[in-house]
């Protein structure tokens, strides 16, 4: 059954209210039973709220104990992005407000499943630190430089060991305790024998280019170099979250195809930040390649009326995806 999520929408206008509870329906539906509430309910989770009316009393005296609050502000030059939990109108893109919607969902959810179990002591996690794109770069720019001789790695962070892979034989080794580890800098450094063995007989093996995608897509910081050229997928990502698996399929049946991320951006609706990471982790794990921009799929142009062909074929992929993943 459905897990239930309690969320507010308040002095804003009914425009704005019907595209919320649309984007918001149509980002959580699968996961979560969604409950229309007031701010007097006492499972408030999710509070949407007019940036003029987050000084008034009585919006001050509502517990703010387990309730997240995302303003909503007018600002035409930052339109659909969220900045300090304030989201700008108009909403011309639904990306940066699903990111955020995940964000508040997950943890929380997470915590009240263990206050089920084990009494009301749970406290919510600290979110752990990110990896910047810097770091990840430079960490396996090494593997096809300095050792490029070499097959068996580790990727460390400081005195812990993250995951083994081998590149001869294609395999990625990750240890389950990643959520243990303070993620701020990570290096990737040739295997030693002791780690291969350890690590082969403790933890099941992932292909090397998903569980990289994988690591880096997980671990990664919205700190991102843009991707503006055209890109064609070599190999599908594999996302392990349930709630992800459908946006990213979504990307990597687009660029399948070869196209530009602006093109996914306005497609979708994602943000560029989305796009770029997705990007930024096929890169890391060669599963892209660039092509000419004349080879790659176009935004039609309004006036044409109407949609071009490969609209079918890319709906075509999805269809058959489905089906190969039984979803």
């Amino acid at each position: 059954m459905n897990n239930s999520i309690y969320i507010s929408v308040l002095g804003l206008s009914l425009s704005v209210i019907n595209d919320l509870k649309r984007i918001i329906t149509e980002q959580i539906l699968n996961q979560y039973k969604i409950n229309w509430t007031n701010i007097a309910d006492k499972n408030l989770q999710i509070l949407l709220i007019s940036d003029d009316l987050i000084e008034l009393t009585d919006i001050k005296r509502v517990n703010k104990a387990h309730l997240h609050i995302l303003k909503l502000s007018k600002n035409e030059n930052l339109a659909g992005k969220v900045r300090n939990n304030t989201l700008y109108l108009p909403l011309h893109s639904a990306g940066e407000l699903s990111e955020w919607l995940k964000q508040a969902i997950i943890i929380p959810q997470s915590c009240r499943d263990k206050t089920a179990i084990s009494g009301p002591e749970c406290k919510e996690q600290p979110k752990k630190p990110k990896l910047s794109c810097q770091a990840v770069y430079s960490a396996f720019d090494k593997v096809y430089s300095e050792y490029s001789n070499i097959n068996n790695f580790m990727i460390k962070s400081g005195l812990n060991i993250i995951a083994f892979f081998d590149v001869k034989k294609k395999e990625f080794y990750l240890n389950t305790d990643l959520n243990k580890f303070n993620l701020s800098a990570i290096e990737v450094v040739p295997a030693d024998i002791n780690n291969i063995v350890n690590f082969k007989s403790k933890y099941k093996s992932s292909d090397l280019s998903h569980g990289i995608w994988q690591f880096v897509w997980g671990c990664l910081a919205y700190e991102l170099p843009e991707y503006s050229k055209a890109y064609q997928l070599l190999s599908w990502p594999q996302p392990a979250l349930k709630q992800e698996r459908n946006e990213v399929l979504k990307i990597s049946a687009y660029f399948s195809r070869g196209c530009t991320g602006q093109y996914v951006q306005e497609k979708m609706g994602v943000s560029a930040d989305t796009v770029n990471r997705y990007l930024f982790a096929c890169d890391i794990a060669r599963m892209i390649g660039e092509i000419p921009e004349q080879e790659a799929l176009y935004i039609q142009p309004a006036a044409a009326g109407k949609a071009p062909d490969h609209t079918g074929r890319v709906r075509g992929f999805f269809s058959k995806l489905r089906k190969k993943l039984g979803l």
